[in-house]
């Protein structure tokens, strides 16, 4: 079944509506929704010790910044974790799905967005701008991206920021992504508190923007069209003739004409032949 489902019908049972009343009625002073409430209820339950520390790398004690995860495509990463929390007896294989899906819709929302191209790999520069999109997203409406695609989230991504607190939030979720980027392609390492130094964050950032010129350089080469060999030897004759032969009108018959073609040619053929 879709995680995604199932974590709706839970939220629509009996108990997570009375849980969710009465998390509502204890805390009135939070804006949060009942639903909110519990699904915070259930991630701490899951992982209380992450969800205390707040850490961003880290999922049910599942360390989502190692070394094996870079390159990778995004399902092959929460796959890891859902093997993580059914090895750990965090929750039954019919459950871990369900449980990965509520812990990463807090830590790594980005895994959950649907139809990830099959070429998009987990800290490549492609990685940062997919990432940072999705963070502002999720500052916006917490828990969307789940329910968006790819092609959504990239293009609510490339709207300009509409306010000086977006504008922030964009600034914090390009710092983050940089960071696993930096891990990824070997500049840092990875700091445990993930805490690095301004001096480490502008060596990132500078060798990023190096390789994204470099890549719009190559997709601007390869974007150019090669001349075929028609219009090479075309320009050839009107450099040496001019313009004002008719280089391409089939007005020449040959004695000795070339099998399978006996003409009449122009003189552009002749030259090409």
């Amino acid at each position: 079944a879709d995680p995604r489902q199932a974590v709706a019908l839970l939220l629509q049972s009996d108990q997570a509506q009375a849980l969710g009343q009465t998390l509502r009625a204890r805390h009135q002073a939070l804006s949060h929704s009942a639903d909110d409430l519990v699904l915070a209820a259930l991630q701490l339950s899951l992982d209380r010790a992450t969800v205390e520390q707040s850490s961003r790398i880290t999922v049910a004690g599942y360390d989502l910044s190692q070394a094996e995860h870079w390159g990778r495509h995004p399902s092959g990463v929460k796959q890891g974790l859902v093997e993580h929390l059914i090895k750990g007896k965090v929750a039954t294989p019919e459950l871990a799905p369900v449980a990965a899906a509520l812990l990463l819709a807090l830590r790594a929302p980005a895994l959950l967005v649907r139809d990830l191209p099959e070429t998009l790999r987990v800290g490549s520069h492609a990685w940062v701008t997919f990432s940072t999109a999705v963070a502002r997203v999720e500052h916006q409406t917490p828990g969307a991206t789940s329910r968006m695609t790819f092609a959504e989230v990239m293009a609510r991504g490339n709207l300009p920021p509409a306010s000086l607190e977006e504008q922030a939030v964009e600034r914090m979720a390009q710092r983050d992504a940089l960071k696993d980027w930096g891990v990824a392609n070997g500049l840092i390492r990875v700091a445990p508190q993930d805490h690095y130094t301004e001096a480490q964050l502008n060596e990132v950032r500078q060798h990023f923007n190096t390789q994204i010129e470099l890549l719009n350089g190559a997709l601007l080469t390869f974007a150019t069209p090669m001349p075929d060999r028609t219009q090479r030897a075309l320009a050839e004759l009107k450099r040496v003739y001019g313009d004002a032969l008719p280089l391409e009108d089939t007005c020449i018959t040959l004695r000795n004409s070339t099998p399978g073609y006996k003409g009449p040619y122009s003189v552009l053929d002749l030259y090409m032949d």
